[in-house]
């Protein structure tokens, strides 16, 4: 009887820390103070021999390490950001451009699978047996998604892991703390559960580290490095009229194709890649919502003006009554495309800026609709400016330039 009551304790103990530990993984991550934050070949190259470090002390695992850390196939070509311990680096693989990324750069930001707990005097550490990660799997994503949708939970795994794997019981301490660190990185669930075109191929990974497809945001979306001159020769109109429907086939995207209305919070140019075909690709979606999520992001602060409910691009609401901001988001993805990518700001010219002489006034007006009126309808693709503007896009690409 002592000790069945002993190991139903421990039970018990063991799924409580579980609980608080995905609960304080969906509140924010770890506080790791990083010493050097520099962009830098040398310090990139460091993170990746730890990363090869821990790989072969079998303390990491994924599909790529071999190729990263042994086979030598994948090579560090140069660091592309690094802040807050945000790491992004162009690698090539096979004379193919990818990128690998990681929301923190090193391991220990992620919390760790290992459970330690007082048993008497001693310090017990425990390893979740199966069950219990295959829930952690579950739930990372369950909240990811904003607990409105249930899994299978071994499917589920499978299908979030980037090792093939026919027996989930079979998995090492290090295949489970890697696919821990990167379900601790909701870019990573969503590119890695939805395989959407509008967002980049997951190729797999190696530790807290996942290897991406590459799709530049190209100078017609950035035109800031480009001359006057050079912006009519190097962006006519129909290219950008192309690639302003590619940004209209991806909001209607976001609106249709996941489980619910996909938000995204931070809208600037540097975050989209631009196919060869002229289709959009969301290529940073560390602040993309689902609906659910997106309310419960929203409703939480106090507030006395509507200012003080704006997350990044996505607006909301102060209850003057109550000084608390609602659940309900006061803008679409439409309008803050519209705001931050086809309209000039901060003295840029946008992505729409001079269209046709024959379209201008109507381009013109549409634009300005679109970002001044209020719209609560988060269904963007919807909305009448929207289908307004597909349809004027579309008829401008015959005119002749």
């Amino acid at each position: 009887m002592r000790l069945r009551t002993k190991q139903l304790v421990k039970a018990v103990t063991v799924c409580f820390i579980v609980g608080i530990a995905l609960y304080v993984v969906r509140r924010g991550p770890r506080k790791v103070f990083h010493l050097s934050e520099k962009c830098t070949d040398e310090y990139s190259k460091q993170l990746l021999q730890t990363l090869c470090d821990l790989y072969h002390s079998n303390k990491v695992d994924g599909n790529l390490c071999p190729k990263l850390c042994d086979e030598h196939s994948i090579q560090y070509k140069s660091c592309l950001y690094f802040k807050r311990g945000k790491k992004v680096m162009l690698m090539d693989w096979d004379n193919q451009n990818v990128i690998l990324k990681a929301k923190h750069s090193s391991l220990d930001a992620f919390y760790h699978l290992l459970v330690k707990f007082q048993e008497g005097d001693k310090t017990v550490t425990h390893i979740p047996d199966i069950e219990t990660f295959k829930k952690f799997v579950h739930d990372s994503v369950y909240f990811a998604f904003g607990r409105s949708h249930e899994f299978n939970k071994n499917e589920l795994l499978k299908r979030m892991w980037t090792k093939d794997i026919k027996n989930v019981e079979s998995m090492t301490l290090a295949e489970k703390e890697s696919l821990w660190s990167l379900l601790q990185q909701d870019e990573f669930i969503y590119m890695k559960y939805f395989n959407d075109k509008h967002l980049p191929k997951v190729f797999g990974s190696c530790g807290h580290f996942y290897a991406m497809e590459y799709i530049p945001t190209g100078k017609i979306l950035n035109p800031s490095i480009l001359s006057l001159e050079e912006n009519f020769n190097a962006a006519p109109w129909p290219n950008r009229a192309r690639i302003a429907l590619g940004f209209l086939d991806l909001i209607a995207n976001l609106d249709n194709a996941y489980i619910d209305v996909m938000h995204l919070c931070d809208v600037k140019n540097e975050n989209f890649g631009v196919r060869k075909d002229f289709s959009i690709v969301a290529i940073d979606i560390d602040m993309a919502f689902l609906n659910k999520h997106m309310e419960e992001t929203l409703s939480q602060p106090n507030c006395t003006t509507d200012e003080d409910c704006h997350f990044f691009d996505c607006h909301g609401n102060c209850d003057m009554q109550t000084k608390k901001c609602t659940k309900d988001r006061t803008d679409n993805n439409l309008q803050a495309v519209c705001r931050k990518i086809f309209m000039g700001k901060n003295g840029l010219p946008g992505l729409l800026r001079y269209p046709p002489p024959s379209v201008y006034d109507k381009v013109t007006d549409l634009l300005q609709q679109c970002v001044t009126e209020s719209s609560h309808n988060k269904i963007a693709s919807k909305t009448v400016v929207y289908q307004k503007l597909y349809v004027l896009l579309s008829d401008s690409l015959s005119i002749p330039i």
